[in-house]
């Protein structure tokens, strides 16, 4: 189920790399994606709130 998780969340961000669920590199990789992904909205969030 994580690994499903994870595929869909990199295909509904539309990251360019292709993750294969059974790899740890790749894994890895994914999560730091996300990660980063996941940091740039939440500070284009923050500067949108700030007035």
């Amino acid at each position: 189920m994580h690994e499903y998780l994870l595929v869909a969340y990199a295909l509904d961000q539309m990251l360019e790399f292709e993750p294969d669920p059974k790899s740890l590199t790749d894994s890895r990789l994914l999560y730091e994606a996300i990660q980063s992904s996941a940091f740039d909205s939440a500070e284009t969030r923050f500067y949108a709130q700030t007035p």
